[in-house]
């Protein structure tokens, strides 16, 4: 059973979230940047082992445009993604989102033939 306490305390939270959305939201716009910024450094640190430093090297070195399709970011709704070597952790480049993730059902060795079968039984 829940205490009493805390029900009343969710009770008076909803309360204020409802009379001050624009506020709420004010606030959150304000912040979005530089969470954004929080994330994709520690998504960097996490995932890949590199700095902002390093990816904005690499962005530079692609002159801002995708590995694969060279599009270039500002085509893109979404920062260039870095695209690994899911067994070995190597990092190989940066991707748009599209390339990484047809990338990724490429890699799959048996997804790629049984499309390639199926493509061909449709020619």
């Amino acid at each position: 059973m829940k205490c009493f306490s805390m029900i009343k305390k969710r009770e008076r939270d909803a309360r204020y979230r409802a009379k001050n959305k624009h506020k709420i939201k004010r606030y959150q716009d304000s912040r979005k940047e530089t969470m954004e910024a929080y994330y994709h450094k520690h998504n960097l640190k996490t995932k890949y082992g590199i700095s902002p430093e390093q990816y904005q090297e690499m962005f530079v070195a692609q002159k801002g445009c995708c590995a694969m399709c060279g599009k270039h970011q500002s085509q893109q709704t979404r920062r260039l993604a870095v695209d690994h070597n899911h067994e070995t952790g190597q990092i190989r480049a940066l991707l748009c989102l599209m390339c990484n993730i047809r990338l990724s059902y490429i890699e799959d060795r048996e997804w790629l033939l049984k499309a390639t079968e199926y493509l061909k039984k449709y020619e």
